[in-house]
């Protein structure tokens, strides 16, 4: 008699069709209806003013890709162009790219600009994937600025790695 072993998986295997579908989910169809809110009507007016400066005072943690998303979108017009997003630390910078994701329309990308591991006072190399990195990301905003077709960078970078 011949024993027969059930093979069980923890999950189902998904399909390429449904992995794609998940993937691809945004959440910016929130921004126009952010936008018709006045005070960040007022908020982005001010911003696109020359010159234009904003200090937004309590700003809840869950509201700020949002609202910098908003004043992306508002800033590149008709024709999506590159953006740069400074935050103050390397996890901060991460958990705000992957927060941006969800809201940035499809015609726009959030990347990581990688940061070094090393401290800017430490003895240590350059590491060579960084570099790599940092310069495919270098290549891609130059292809872009050339007209080249593609989504538009939105590059989240913290502080430390800006040097």
């Amino acid at each position: 008699m011949r024993s027969r072993t059930a093979r069980f998986l923890p999950f189902p295997p998904v399909s390429t069709r449904f992995h794609k579908l998940v993937t691809s989910m945004t959440l910016s169809h929130l921004l126009p209806i952010l936008r018709e809110d006045p005070a960040v009507a007022a908020l982005l007016d001010r911003l696109a003013a020359p010159g234009g400066r904003v200090a937004v005072v309590d700003l809840p943690a869950a509201a700020r890709p949002l609202l910098a998303a908003a004043a992306i979108a508002a800033a590149s017009g008709e024709r999506p162009r590159p953006a740069l997003v400074l935050a103050a630390r390397a996890d901060r910078a991460e958990a705000l790219r992957a927060a941006l994701a969800e809201y940035l329309p499809p015609d726009r990308e959030a990347i990581l600009w990688p940061a070094p591991e090393a401290l800017p006072y430490e003895q240590l190399p350059f590491d060579l994937a960084t570099s790599t990195q940092r310069v495919a990301l270098l290549d891609r905003l130059q292809r872009a600025r050339a007209g080249e077709a593609g989504p538009a960078a939105v590059v989240v970078v913290a502080v430390h790695g800006a040097t």
